[in-house]
């Protein structure tokens, strides 16, 4: 998978079906999202790639650090999710004050067209873009009829009669219900992130311990749980995690 940053790109490909989103997590709902931009790259010609558009920081924690919710997944998490469901290129946009300025009609000149040659842009029902949230589903429909683009929005994948979402998968494990998360997120809920030095307690308790830093910052647990845990790409190994707020 090729990965980009600067949105100044141009002509990172000559035709693509592209999936548009957060992608918080990868769950089944953003995974619906994937398959079917899989689906439109095979259908249109062979040299058609599947490609994703998401950004960094999300625009949440753009507009608003103080009350954003914490993090799903962090940037390499999603990337690793995202490579695992087919994709071929990925954007990953900066966040910032150029990014949020560009009309709505800017962003899929620049991003969608020009940048990645959209034949093809899947998204969700709700999906809303360009400065102060102007575009939404009817306006890119408007814009890909003027530039030549489907538009093709996936519906929302529900667990029973709830909508699977970022949101929902939070409250899930806040609740301490991680059957619930799982079954939402389509695999077991992990966090990854860097160790870094403690108070190296675990020389005097006679086991290893390590204090990890989240790669998203944050997570919705809170508590003390079983776990399994490795280093890399090492065996799994049974352990315990404390997460949160130290007592």
């Amino acid at each position: 998978m090729r990965l980009y940053r600067d949105h100044h790109h141009a002509g990172l490909s000559s035709a693509s079906a592209v999936a548009i989103g957060n992608f918080d997590g990868v769950h089944l709902g953003h995974q619906a999202l994937l398959r079917r931009a899989r689906e439109r790259a095979a259908a249109l010609e062979e040299s058609v790639e599947t490609a994703l558009v998401s950004f960094e920081p999300l625009p949440k924690a753009f507009f608003a650090p103080e009350s954003a919710p914490p993090r799903l997944s962090g940037p390499a998490d999603k990337l690793r999710q995202v490579r695992e469901h087919g994709v071929d290129l990925t954007w990953l946009l900066r966040f910032n004050g150029a990014l949020a300025g560009l009309s709505a009609r800017e962003f899929v000149e620049r991003i969608l067209v020009r940048g990645l040659g959209a034949r093809a842009v899947i998204t969700g029902e709700d999906f809303r873009f360009g400065r102060g949230r102007e575009g939404d589903l009817a306006m890119l429909r408007r814009l890909g009829e003027e530039f030549g683009v489907t538009v093709d929005p996936v519906s929302a994948v529900r667990l029973g009669d709830e909508r699977i979402s970022s949101t929902a998968v939070r409250a899930a494990l806040a609740a301490g219900d991680l059957a619930k998360a799982e079954a939402m997120l389509g695999r077991p809920y992990t966090v990854s992130g860097h160790v870094i030095r403690g108070r190296q307690l675990g020389r005097d308790l006679g086991y290893p311990m390590a204090n990890l830093r989240p790669w998203g910052g944050s997570t919705p647990l809170d508590g003390v749980f079983a776990v399994q845990a490795r280093v890399g790409q090492g065996p799994w190994r049974d352990g315990v995690a404390s997460v949160g707020v130290r007592p």
